[in-house]
This record gives C-alpha cells, sequence and structure tokens, in this order.
C-alpha cells in the first residue's frame, strides 16, 4: 500500500512540477488521517529529493476540547520526527460569510504569514480525490453556469507572494489513506465534526456522494474529467473572447462602452461572457446574478436602469455601463 500511495504522489508531482529540491515546503497539518498520511509520504520523498520540510497546525479556537490533544500530537509527531513545528491560533471573525468560509479564509492567512516569516516558498495542504469530488458536487450545486463546475486546483499561487499552495494528495482517496495509516499503524487524530451533518460540505460528504458513489463507483473519477474538460472548453472561449473584446468594447476608467451592433452579432453565450466581463471589469464580484438582470433590461423598453452599482444606458449604437461609485474590494 505505501508503494501505491507513493508512486501516486510521484505521479502527481511529476505531471503537475509540485516540489524541487531546493523547495522550503510547510506541511498544514490538521492531524487528522489526511494530512499526516500526506506528511508520511512527503517524509519519504524527502529522503529521495532532499528538500527542506516544516509543519504547521492551525488552531481555529472553535473544537477547545479537541485542540488539546492535538496540540500535544502535533507537538511529539514533530519532534519524533526532528521536524519544525509552528503553532498559530486564531479567532474566527463575525462576518456575513458562513463559519467553514471564514475558518478556510483565516487559515490560509495564517499559514500564509508563518511561510513569509519563516522562509517557506510552498505550503502543501491534505485535500484529497474525496475533498476533490465533494468540491465538485458543491459546485454544480451552486453553479448556474458551465464555468462554475470547477474543481480545486491542484497548486495555484498566493496573491501578492511567491509562496504557492500544493496539494501533493489530491489523486488520492480516503480508503486509501486509511488502509495505509492501518497497515504501518500511524495515529491520527479524529475531527468529530466532520460526522455532524450541520453544514452543506458535512452533508455532501457524509449523504450525498456515498449514495452517488453506489450508483457509479468510478464517481470521482467522472467527476475530476468533466472538470478537466469543461476547463478546456472554458480556456478556449475566453481565447475568443479576448480577440471580440478588442473589436467591440472601449474601456474607460469607471465606464465600458459595448458596440450594439456588432454585440447582437454574437451568440448568446458570447453575449453573456462579454455583458460578465465587463460587469468584473468595473468591480462587480457576484456578476453572474448581474449578468441576468442585464440582459432582462436590455429586453425591456427601459432606456436605463441601475444594477447594483452600475448605470447601465441604451443609445443609438451602443450601451454604455457606468460606475455610479468605487466598489470596496471584497475578499474571496
Amino acid at each position: 500500500m505505501q508503494k501505491i500511495l507513493f508512486d501516486k504522489l510521484l505521479k502527481n508531482n511529476r505531471e503537475n512540477q509540485l516540489i524541487f529540491p531546493e523547495d522550503r515546503l510547510l506541511a498544514a497539518v490538521s492531524c487528522g488521517p489526511d494530512s499526516i498520511c500526506m506528511l508520511n509520504l512527503l517524509l519519504i520523498l524527502q529522503k529521495k529529493m532532499c528538500f527542506e520540510l516544516g509543519v504547521a497546525y492551525i488552531n481555529h479556537n472553535l473544537r477547545p476540547k479537541e485542540v488539546k490533544k492535538e496540540t500535544a500530537f502535533i507537538l511529539k509527531t514533530a519532534k519524533d520526527l526532528k521536524l519544525q513545528v509552528f503553532i498559530e491560533n486564531i479567532k474566527i471573525p463575525k462576518t456575513k460569510m458562513g463559519i467553514e468560509a471564514q475558518a478556510r479564509q483565516a487559515r490560509y492567512s495564517a499559514l500564509t504569514e508563518i511561510a513569509k516569516k519563516h522562509g517557506f516558498n510552498k505550503i502543501a495542504t491534505g485535500h484529497t480525490l474525496d475533498d476533490q469530488t465533494e468540491t465538485i458536487i458543491l459546485n454544480l450545486l451552486r453553479s448556474t453556469c458551465e464555468e462554475g463546475i470547477t474543481a480545486i486546483p491542484v497548486k495555484r499561487n498566493i496573491s501578492g507572494t511567491k509562496i504557492e499552495i500544493i496539494r501533493p494528495i489530491l489523486n488520492i482517496s480516503k480508503p486509501e489513506i486509511n488502509r495505509f495509516l492501518k497497515n504501518h499503524k500511524i495515529s491520527f487524530c479524529i475531527d468529530t465534526s466532520n460526522k455532524k451533518n450541520i453544514h452543506t460540505r458535512n452533508i455532501v460528504r457524509n449523504k450525498i456522494t456515498p449514495l452517488l458513489k453506489k450508483i457509479n463507483p468510478n464517481i470521482s473519477a467522472h467527476l475530476v474529467s468533466l472538470c478537466k474538460w469543461s476547463a478546456v472548453k472554458e480556456q478556449h472561449f475566453q481565447n475568443i473572447l479576448l480577440s471580440i473584446l478588442n473589436k467591440i468594447i472601449i474601456k474607460k476608467t469607471s465606464s465600458v462602452d459595448l458596440d450594439l451592433y456588432d454585440f447582437l452579432k454574437y451568440n448568446s453565450y458570447l453575449q453573456w461572457k462579454i455583458v460578465k466581463y465587463i460587469l468584473l471589469y468595473l468591480g462587480i464580484r457576484d456578476s453572474s446574478k448581474y449578468t441576468e438582470n442585464v440582459f432582462a433590461f436590455l429586453s425591456s423598453n427601459k432606456q436605463s436602469a441601475l444594477i447594483n452599482n452600475i448605470t447601465v444606458i441604451k443609445r443609438k449604437n451602443k450601451i454604455t455601463f457606468h460606475l455610479k461609485r468605487p466598489i470596496k474590494n471584497e475578499k474571496n
């Protein structure tokens, strides 16, 4: 089992160029089975590639009874493995975002600060193939268009830094991880909150995904393939869109003029993409929702409309989108 999982990690690393010998890698470890499995596989890889490895544990202050055990566990694990360990305590602010989204944002912010302070250029997280499946299902449930069918990226840059997030075990399933840990008698901690069907992701994890796997045991591979080809298609249309935009829009500091006659020549999908691009350019984050509002206005007899923070005006041969006032940056 160790060889099978390690070969999968090697394959992922080779195909996506995740880890190099000169890297300083910070492993984000929650003490759960996934991140502990990742840490053990990274230790094997380290012997072959000689990169530097450190460990970070983030306490969200949401599970006080379990945190003490996890903190003691990560300290002992790091000591036994002779790894540098960083423990960060964070508070989740009260915002309109859900607690999971807030925790995620705060966690990545804390990991980024640790990496910056101690010179790590990459952060490894223990996302698995099952996490990937859950994410795609959630995006399918929430999305109103094909471009919303997205997956967890195997790597991404952290904006404004030279630090990269990587997911070395994104192609490994939880059953494989559990067998690996059991066979090698590797200890880990259990986050009991994962079993509670309070959050949407937990419902998808504990109820929806098992049902889908009964219908189609290869559902994970199929969903990943769907996202892959959806992304290829999206990139194709993005290239077409860029060439169109150069011909039919004029961008100014707080407004955009759209050539109406040329706009109407394109099919409805490209028209939708053009309007969405304009709204994004003018700072509207939730552009899909407001794109539909723009089309409703264009098909009406009205000459102007206020959509979110943008005044849209019909003229003889063009449509003008004018930003009423600057929009404050929103965090994803």
